[in-house]
């Protein structure tokens, strides 16, 4: 059973209470294992829409490899954009993540 709640009028104060946002979880029948559960979800004021000539799919595979600390120019390689974009790119995400975090303060 998988219920998804998305929408206008849902709550904001119940995503943030105690910082926890929200989150899914997924448990497979009647197995004894932990459930799978998501990351703790964010309140966004804005879509992030850089104005860069790559596809919004390779964001997200962007980030992960950032996270594992490759190498900016072997991430470029991987994803096949230039350096310089993928650094515009990085730019930008970390300028939206730090006016994400002023408007959630501001709150």
């Amino acid at each position: 059973l998988v219920e998804l709640h998305g929408g206008t009028g849902f709550p904001s104060e119940a995503a943030s209470v105690l910082g926890k946002g929200l989150r899914w979880q997924c448990r497979l029948g009647q197995q004894e294992a932990k459930p799978a559960r998501s990351k703790a979800g964010r309140v966004h004021f804005e879509d992030f829409e850089p104005n860069l000539p790559m596809p919004s799919v390779l964001f997200d595979v962007i980030d992960r490899l950032v996270d594992e600390e490759l190498p900016l120019e072997d991430i470029a390689d991987i994803v096949d954009i230039g350096e310089d974009v993928l650094q515009e790119y990085l730019d930008a995400r970390d300028d939206f993540n730090e006016r994400i975090e002023q408007q959630r303060n501001e709150l």
